[in-house]
């Protein structure tokens, strides 16, 4: 609630449409290291391989581009989870270099604004 009031934006509860279940989080938040908007997902394990965060990220990405009006949204994950780099390609995110994330050295990826609507989105 916290990021929500200082930046408009934080992650959003992942709901089960048919069953209305709790399946994790997904939206954006800051950057600590670069103050960039990160999309991020975490799914319950039950929900994996279902689409959903890829679901989710086509949401959270489409509301950070349309009403947020942001430039750039970055996303990164440890550069061994290719569930997570899969997402990422999907939502149609291009890898762009590495960056300390948290301690960790993580895969950086990149969509931009202009890029998002040139993809047939508007």
């Amino acid at each position: 609630m916290r990021q929500q009031e200082q930046f408009g934006y934080s992650l959003w509860r992942i709901v089960v449409k048919d069953t209305g279940q709790f399946a994790g989080f997904c939206g954006l938040q800051p950057i600590a290291e670069t103050g960039e908007p990160e999309i991020g997902w975490w799914l319950l394990p039950q929900h994996w391989k279902k689409g959903i965060a890829t679901e989710a990220g086509q949401a959270a990405l489409d509301w950070g581009f349309r009403v947020s009006q942001m430039p750039i949204v970055v996303a990164v994950a440890n550069p061994e989870n290719v569930a997570s780099l899969s997402v990422m390609r999907r939502l149609g995110m291009q890898a762009d270099g590495e960056m300390a994330y948290r301690g960790l050295r993580c895969a950086r990826y990149i969509i931009r604004r202009d890029q998002w609507f040139s993809d047939g989105r508007c």
